[in-house]
């Protein structure tokens, strides 16, 4: 090989190691200018009750789903709920993307309820494909525990978390649940299932 070959191979390497600090760089800058965004939501529970749920998400500097490129602050899965119900104060932390806060009738104690195939959960923790495809969190000794199966008295309870996730700088402090409704008007049409527990969800990668 000659030493022209040579300078040129060598050339490209640095240039290429140039190019992953850099990325590297990015990447790091990025999560030092995370934002941690809060806001309150009013929600109805289905007990006739009203509560405020305070939400935390984190915001971080991520590329576009269909253009990597198009860099913009967007919210990351994991989320905080806490909210006070009879004065008692609750709270969940994690990546399951929690629709409904409500009372069990027969324990008289809150529960959440998430869908399975939101956040890749399906994936990470392989659920079997069951009907309706929901996980239900009841809570013990203040800690979320997870159901292995949903209960029934949840069929068909509406939503009443906010799914839609503005703007980092267009979140509002507060939102009503007409709010709520508004925000999630169009996710209601084009996804039912996450607009209430519907008995007979599931994804579609279980119909394969």
């Amino acid at each position: 090989m000659s030493w022209q070959r040579k300078g040129l191979n060598l050339l490209v390497f640095l240039v290429m190691a140039l190019i992953l600090v850099s990325l590297a760089e990015s990447i790091w800058r990025f999560d030092l200018l995370a934002k941690t965004v809060q806001w309150e939501e009013e929600v109805p529970l289905n007990s006739g009750e009203i509560i405020w749920v305070k939400r935390t998400v984190e915001y971080t500097l991520q590329g576009g789903g269909g253009n990597p490129l198009d860099v913009a602050y967007r919210p990351n899965m994991p989320e905080k709920l806490q909210f006070t119900w009879r004065g008692k104060q609750y709270s969940y932390g994690g990546d399951a993307a929690i629709m409904l806060v409500a009372i069990s009738p027969s324990t008289n104690q809150p529960v959440l309820v998430a869908p399975k195939g939101i956040n890749n959960w399906i994936r990470a923790r392989d659920f079997p494909c069951v009907k309706p495809f929901y996980e239900q969190f009841v809570v013990n000794e203040s800690k979320w525990q997870l159901l292995p199966k949903l209960e029934l008295w949840t069929l068909d309870l509406p939503r009443n978390l906010m799914a839609h996730r503005y703007k980092v700088n267009e979140v509002s402090e507060r939102y009503s649940a007409v709010n709520r409704q508004q925000s999630d008007s169009i996710m209601t049409i084009q996804s039912p299932h996450m607009a209430r527990i519907d008995p007979d969800y599931q994804p579609e990668i279980c119909a394969k």
